[in-house]
């Protein structure tokens, strides 16, 4: 079982091997400019690129790059969502709440408070 600290350095160390793949990738078009369409067509190759990966045993570097292109094809739609006025939270402060709304374990129980 991990803790709470041991969560957020997972968190922190996979965001930074997220934001190298970005970089790497950075001669092609920026991904805001793609439809969610297009975005969730390449999460479904990364996944499938990432399963691979895990079956031919390639490796820790390998399966690790693949898995952080899944996470940022994941973050990527995400970013479109937050550009679309049907499905962006209306004041700033709803971000947090809204988020931590999908994770079971940060669900109101009632009115008066998490």
């Amino acid at each position: 079982m991990s803790t709470k600290a041991e969560e957020v350095l997972a968190v922190a160390r996979f965001s930074t091997v997220m934001l190298w793949e970005l970089r790497e990738n950075s001669d092609k078009a920026h991904w805001s400019t793609c439809s969610r369409k297009w975005l969730l067509n390449r999460l479904r190759g990364e996944v499938g690129e990432l399963t691979r990966a895990i079956n031919r045993g390639e490796g820790w570097r390998r399966i690790v790059s693949e898995a952080a292109d899944v996470a940022n094809f994941a973050m990527m739609i995400v970013f479109q969502l937050d550009r679309d006025p049907e499905t962006v939270p209306r004041e700033p402060g709803e971000v947090v709440p809204a988020v931590l709304a999908l994770c079971p374990a940060h669900r109101r129980t009632d009115d008066g408070g998490d």
